[in-house]
């Protein structure tokens, strides 16, 4: 699956469903907001530092 497929299952699947905007959501999980920005964007694989306990 490539990148731009996992940013769009991400806001599709997770962010719309529950009204999470991307500022709100770089609050909440303690991203940064380029990363976050880049991955739904297709630009930047998930890794193991945006997908942390």
């Amino acid at each position: 699956m490539n990148n731009s497929r996992h940013g769009e299952i991400i806001q599709v699947e997770i962010m719309e469903p529950i009204s999470l905007t991307v500022e709100s959501a770089v609050q909440r999980f303690d991203v940064p907001t380029d990363m976050l920005a880049a991955v739904l964007a297709g630009s930047r694989p998930i890794t193991q530092e945006l997908v942390r306990d």
